[in-house]
């Protein structure tokens, strides 16, 4: 071991065999909590224990950059992110699934829980299907009202699927209309539109 090698070592950890732990060379402001955000992202994308639990992230990438801790420090710390948690799905063109400055940003907790398209096994995204063999789309709150529009039942799933879509884009736009980021509010207007 070298003298080099030593110094290295007091200073920077590696994690995971590839993520780079370099707390020494980012700023002091809420670093703890912008540590955390880190080291949650690069668990989930590169720790062996955690993709054998959810192989959903098994093609999830991150930027080089952020690949350091002092990477993805600096360019935390000028988002907006008190209270809200990173997501890297509504600014991402297609299904490119990667952790990045131009493809992340920092959304509430509600925010990111609507734009989750879940549904049942088997039917299109938001639709579910009832009791009564109906199919039914997924309802979301408004941020605006706070409150669940009714919606009706159908009896094939495309055209619940439909409907699901058109709340989905209604009230995504009731969410641009409150966000003050432009890029979460250019991406919210065209979410769903087509």
């Amino acid at each position: 071991m070298t003298t080099w090698d030593f110094f290295w070592g007091l200073f920077m950890r590696v994690m995971y065999g590839k993520a780079i732990d370099d707390r020494w060379m980012a700023g002091e402001e809420d670093q703890n909590a912008v540590f955390n955000v880190w080291a949650s992202m690069i668990r989930r994308c590169i720790a062996p224990e955690y993709m054998a639990r959810n192989p959903s992230y098994s093609d999830v990438k991150i930027a080089a950059e952020w690949l350091r801790f002092s990477g993805f420090y600096w360019w935390a710390i000028d988002q907006d992110r008190k209270g809200k948690r990173l997501d890297k799905d509504l600014l991402s063109p297609g299904s490119l699934r990667k952790y990045s400055p131009d493809t992340c940003v920092f959304l509430s907790q509600q925010l990111n829980s609507f734009l989750v398209d879940g549904g049942a096994l088997g039917l299109p995204s938001g639709v579910i299907i009832t009791p009564r063999k109906t199919f039914k789309p997924m309802v979301h709150t408004s941020p605006l009202t706070k409150r669940k529009e009714s919606v009706s039942e159908f009896d094939c799933p495309q055209l619940a699927h439909a409907e699901w879509k058109a709340q989905k884009h209604k009230i995504a736009l009731e969410y641009a209309s409150i966000e003050s980021n432009q890029r979460v509010k250019s991406a919210l207007e065209l979410r769903y539109a087509n």
